[in-house]
């Protein structure tokens, strides 16, 4: 019998294969369309840019994902794993967390623009106007374009999803060229032209979702069902502030913009294996669901395993061939200027392998609704990444950042992977 009560037939079965191949097929091809779009944009970005310019754009990304991280953990990550504990959630459901989806991305906005103020107010005591209001803007679009992006994926509809990734990079591409017509681009140029092709997709394809009606309590319901993911990883979330993303910030600050841009260029670079990584979320959690749902525990363990190791092998490959040559890639990707940083690219590939494991068997916890082991997991990332953070920093500087990064990855993935083995044998010695 299965944790929801009722057996799986043959035909559950077979649905239930068919619906995860397509939903893997679609899902890799988007993300595949969105990385490169991004890579090319970071790459445009560094060249046209210069380093300390770059640095300046560089921040504000960073900014927004801390700040799309919350919004992940309370809308997207507890919605696509709902999704795939039943054949479908209702369209007031997904009308709620759109409707949640449009007061959070305000919100989001709102702190962009004050985190950017206190930053450069307390580094440079001047506040750079054009840039607040610039990352203001693209933190709170993107949040508007991501839930949505991950709400059809959560409805399985991909190939809506494609479309409108589609049209949010062609607007990029078309922005962008009008950027470098009227001279030379600026780090507020650039997010402009990103926040607004998020808004002009967002706009375009939130009206064809199917309606459902919004009230009050729907809305408290559906916060109210979130909240058991949401608690624990809204501190994992906190947490993780002093891991990659914060280390970023702390760069910026004690070591510069130029610090900055030479460890984003090899993030930039990594991001071609981080795709399929991200590729997994879309179709992963509601994967995992599935498999818990009609198999337990031990068909979840047995979904997971493959997905690592039919991505891992791909993933892994692309890594290795990155570390070595990570000099010729750095070089003629963004130029001779960059070619110093082959020590942070290769410190970043060892991290990458990390965060993939890690983020594998993150879903094993998510699908059984234990996210508190997740964030004990970051719990102990942050321990060794404040006991290393200013002695790392000061002593290996840039290198000390990435290899920060690492220890802090690693070890969250062992904590997890230690109670993916501890709650498998209890599982197994009660039956």
């Amino acid at each position: 019998m299965s944790p929801i009560g009722r057996a799986p037939t043959p035909l559950d079965r077979a649905l239930a294969i068919a619906r995860s191949r397509a939903d893997v097929i679609v899902s890799v091809a988007d993300q595949f369309m969105v990385s490169a779009a991004n890579f090319a944009i970071g790459i445009l970005a560094a060249r046209a840019l210069g380093v300390a310019e770059f640095g300046r754009f560089a921040v504000i990304l960073i900014v927004a994902t801390l700040l799309q991280a919350f919004h992940n953990v309370v809308l997207s990550m507890p919605m696509m794993t709902l999704a795939g504990r039943r054949s479908g959630r209702s369209a007031g459901y997904f009308a709620a967390v759109m409707a949640w989806n449009v007061i959070y991305s305000a919100a989001a906005g709102v702190a962009a623009a004050l985190i950017v103020m206190a930053m450069y107010g307390i580094r440079d005591g001047a506040l750079p106007w054009p840039l607040i209001g610039a990352a203001a803007i693209y933190s709170a679009t993107n949040n508007l374009h991501y839930v949505l992006r991950r709400v059809l994926f959560a409805q399985s509809a991909g190939s809506r999803a494609f479309a409108l990734d589609a049209v949010r990079y062609a607007c990029v591409g078309a922005g962008i060229i009008g950027v470098t017509r009227l001279g030379t681009p600026s780090a507020e140029g650039v997010l402009w032209v990103l926040g607004a092709a998020a808004f002009v997709s967002f706009a375009a394809f939130a009206p064809f979702l199917p309606r459902g009606r919004i009230t009050m309590r729907l809305m408290r319901a559906v916060m109210v069902r979130h909240w058991p993911f949401a608690r624990w990883l809204l501190p994992m979330t906190g947490l993780t502030l002093l891991h990659e993303q914060a280390i970023f910030v702390g760069v910026g600050v004690m070591l510069g913009d130029s610090a900055v841009g030479a460890l984003r260029s090899g993030q930039y670079l990594l991001g071609v294996t981080h795709f399929l990584t991200m590729a997994m979320e879309n179709f992963v959690p509601t994967g995992a669901a599935r498999a818990y749902s009609m198999g337990g525990r031990t068909q979840l363990r047995h979904y997971l395993f493959r997905q690592m190791v039919l991505f891992g092998v791909v993933i892994g490959t692309l890594i290795l061939l990155i570390a070595v040559f990570a000099e010729w890639w750095l070089t003629n990707v963004f130029g001779l200027a960059y070619a110093e940083f082959a020590p942070v690219l290769r410190v970043y590939a060892v991290s990458y392998c990390c965060i993939f494991v890690r983020d594998v068997w993150s879903h094993y916890f998510r699908a059984i609704e234990r996210t508190d082991i997740i964030m004990k997991a970051f719990a102990w990332s942050f321990v060794a990444c404040l006991v290393l953070f200013y002695p790392a920093l000061t002593a290996f500087g840039v290198v000390g950042a990435a290899l920060i990064v690492l220890v802090a990855h690693a070890v969250s993935m062992i904590y997890l992977l230690l109670r993916v083995r501890g709650d498998i044998a209890v599982a197994e010695s009660a039956q």
